[in-house]
């Protein structure tokens, strides 16, 4: 064989040799002791090694295991049980492991010992370390617990005997120490001049992170080799290492940045978002969601909704789970706020092989819809009510211009009669509150004209007795009590008699088993501000009932539009806020007080005015002043141009007919010289009243016009506004009314 001269075993053979076989008994035994105390902390960190290799096993499938527990699956606990055994079998044999567990009845579920040493494990200790005889020599090893499943685990490895050894110890300590003293003076010597310099050359080289100098010495040379070759592929390997950590970073910043702009958006759609997998457990759900029904994860749906044991019944989820479709349905849920509407939309959430593996909640809060929608349907219904009273005001009214003309001309024809005259104001009478009731409807759907005119309270408050009885029935009691002072104010009758209707029909409801319903009428003197009330003298109407009541958190929003308390098809909510809306446009207020069980009373206030009070009915005959002009009366409706055709040629006037508007245009062409005054409806088939009574006064300019109509204001207003020139009287004509229009038109 070949010996290299420059190798380091060439370079210390000899020295070590002379120093060796002068000590050489002396050195083996030191050697030996030393060995066995090395061979101890070898085993004790070897033992340690192996313990924490084996309780990481463990650990790492003690979350799984805990999952499964919690899911109440043994199978899966099991399973995962006998996979971690396997592992620390594989382990304990890659590593050479003497070792062995048993259960919580000390029954032995893995062993790498052979049966004969297996029986001398104390498996009843709690730990601790412990040498068994094993073979020629030793079995180290340690007992340790694992309380989470109950196991005892026993790891060991085989060690030389050591007894022997340490019996020539307390001999040997001169020789050791000499020897020791000699070898290292020896190899002081030795190390100084053949390791010392080329160790130092690499130290430095190492330090100015260079490739290793050649020493000289063969092993450090190829060890210097070695290094630099190392060093340069961990170099590289480092070079790569930190651009994969770079690009890492890169991806998780992109992945947490796609994270929050997903939260983001979901954030801002407003809408719950909740995700359920395939046995209705809550995974996931957003802040609104969370708002909506509070936090619920980890629960089943069905419990933390709708406090149900099964899935419920047209669940949106459990057909996505069957059919993988959308699907879209309302929910009603009773929450602590009241009732709340949600419209519930889900869709399924799939894997990367297209398989749902959770569904996706869609939760809209459409309570302020539904509200919204319920109330326009209520003002459609209204605006058709509306509509519909309209189209019937028009031939109502025609009707009682022909009831109220022809009854005030038999009663000028009866002048004499004292027997029949009376039936005849009975007649009036009857046709003046007809008139009011139509006009009462009107103001309803606010659809009738605003006339105000001096009206006595009292008039009112007496009056409106036989309309009590029809709204009322047998079981409540009605009183009335008027001042001795007339209460006169400036109001349209028509409105406030709509006041007093919805307030009755409120109470009456009210009073299921009956009650009793009072009005009242009183003046009283405001001398500084009460509340929207400036100072002033006021006429009260004070009405009162000893129903049921309202409470006070009702009493704040029972003036507001589509307020109501009544049950859903029972009330409007219009009623109260129409009452409001009345006595405001009156410049006057209207005050509650209520306590539940207590009753309720509504007090009106209404300026009391100077003026004298409207009288009721048509001027006497004598004050009516008559005429000997001509006037063409345009109508379309027979009884109603009959009855004023009679009336005006009654009192002097000669009268030309027309059936609309083109044949009024055409005996207004022949006869124009002889007309003065033209008395036209407003509404009428082929042309209106309006346009008829334009082309008739491009034909003779200046020429006096009155148009009439039984319409409503709305529609009227649909039709244009009047021309300067046209006057215009309201249906139901009263006799008085339209001769002293006539008249002051054609003295004008």
């Amino acid at each position: 064989m070949k010996i290299d001269r420059k190798s380091l075993l060439y370079r210390l053979l000899i020295p070590v040799f002379l120093i060796l076989l002068a000590i050489s008994t002396a050195l083996i035994i030191s050697i030996n002791t030393i060995a066995n105390h090395i061979i101890e902390e070898f085993v004790q960190h070897a033992i340690d090694s192996h313990v924490s290799e084996t309780m990481r096993i463990i650990e790492l499938a003690q979350a799984d295991l805990t999952t499964a527990r919690l899911l109440d699956i043994p199978p899966v606990v099991e399973a995962k049980k006998k996979l971690v055994l396997e592992a620390i079998s594989l382990n304990w044999q890659r590593r050479d492991v003497s070792g062995a567990i048993s259960d919580e009845s000390d029954s032995i579920i893995l062993s790498t010992l052979p049966s004969s040493i297996i029986k001398d494990v104390p498996f009843s200790r709690a730990s601790g370390h412990l040498y068994l005889d094993f073979g020629k020599g030793e079995l180290y090893g340690e007992i340790v617990n694992y309380p989470a499943w109950k196991w005892k685990i026993f790891v060991g490895t085989k060690t030389l005997a050591h007894n022997k050894v340490r019996r020539e110890v307390y001999y040997l300590i001169p020789t050791i120490v000499l020897g020791l003293l000699l070898m290292l003076t020896a190899f002081i010597i030795i190390l100084r001049r053949n390791l010392q310099r080329p160790v130092q050359s690499l130290v430095s080289a190492l330090g100015t992170v260079q490739d290793l100098p050649r020493t000289g010495i063969s092993e450090l040379d190829r060890i210097g080799t070695a290094m630099n070759e190392t060093m340069g592929k961990l170099k590289v390997r480092t070079d790569e290492l930190a651009s994969e950590l770079e690009e890492r970073k890169k991806a998780e910043e992109a992945l947490r940045a796609e994270k929050n702009k997903s939260e983001a958006i979901i954030a801002a759609m407003g809408d719950g978002v909740s995700i359920q997998d395939l046995n209705f457990q809550i995974l996931y759900q957003n802040d609104v969601h969370k708002s909506f029904v509070g936090s619920h994860i980890g629960e089943y749906c069905y419990r933390a909704y709708e406090s149900s044991d099964a899935v419920c019944e047209g669940c949106p989820v459990a057909l996505t789970f069957i059919d993988g479709m959308v699907h879209r349905v309302q929910r009603v849920v009773q929450l602590p706020g009241g009732t709340r509407y949600f419209e519930v939309t889900t869709s399924p959430l799939r894997d990367a092989s297209g398989a749902i593996v959770a569904g996706i909640e869609v939760v809209r809060d459409v309570t302020l819809q539904r509200h919204n929608e319920d109330q326009l349907r209520q003002a459609q219904k209204m605006e058709g009510i509306g509509q519909l009273a309209g189209g019937i005001a028009h031939d109502f009214n025609n009707i009682l211009t022909a009831i109220i003309g022809y009854a005030s001309l038999l009663e000028l024809k009866l002048k004499g009669d004292e027997q029949l005259k009376p039936f005849v104001s009975y007649i009036l009478e009857s046709s003046e509150r007809a008139s009011g009731l139509t006009k009462s409807l009107l103001a309803f759907s606010r659809k009738q004209p605003v006339e105000m005119k001096p009206l006595n309270l009292n008039e009112l408050a007496c009056g409106f007795r036989n309309i009590m009885s029809r709204l009322i029935g047998e079981d409540i009691e009605f009183e009335l009590k008027c001042s001795v002072e007339d209460l006169v104010v400036e109001a349209d009758k028509g409105q406030l008699e709509q006041v007093l209707m919805n307030l009755a029909t409120n109470a009456r409801d009210a009073m299921p088993d009956g009650g009793k319903i009072s009005i009242s009428t009183e003046q009283v003197v405001i001398d500084g501000e009460m509340g929207e009330l400036p100072k002033g003298s006021y006429a009260v109407v004070v009405f009162s009932d000893n129903g049921s009541g309202i409470e006070q958190k009702v009493q704040e929003h029972i003036f507001e539009p589509f307020f109501t308390t009544k049950e859903t098809g029972k009330g409007t909510g219009l009623g109260l806020a129409v009452v409001y809306g009345i006595i405001k446009n009156h410049g006057g207020a209207i005050h509650l007080y209520s306590e539940p069980g207590q009753g309720t009373t509504f007090r009106i206030y209404l300026p009391v005015s100077e003026t004298a009070a409207a009288k009721n009915g048509g001027l006497p005959a004598e004050a009516v002043p008559h005429g000997t002009e001509t006037i063409l009366l345009v109508e379309d409706n027979a009884d109603t141009r009959r009855v004023t055709k009679m009336l005006l040629e009654e009192f002097g006037y000669t009268v030309l007919e027309a059936v609309d508007g083109e044949d009024a245009i055409a005996v207004f062409r022949d006869k124009q010289d002889r007309i003065d005054l033209i008395l036209s409806d407003l509404i009428m088939p082929k042309k209106n009243g309006k346009d008829a009574c334009q082309e008739m006064a491009k034909i003779r300019p200046g020429v006096k016009t009155i148009l009439m109509s039984g319409y409503t204001a709305d529609i009227l207003t649909q039709k244009g506004s009047l021309d300067p020139g046209m006057h215009f009287i309201s249906k139901p004509l009263s006799p008085s009314t339209l001769l002293n229009k006539v008249r002051e038109v054609l003295t004008f």
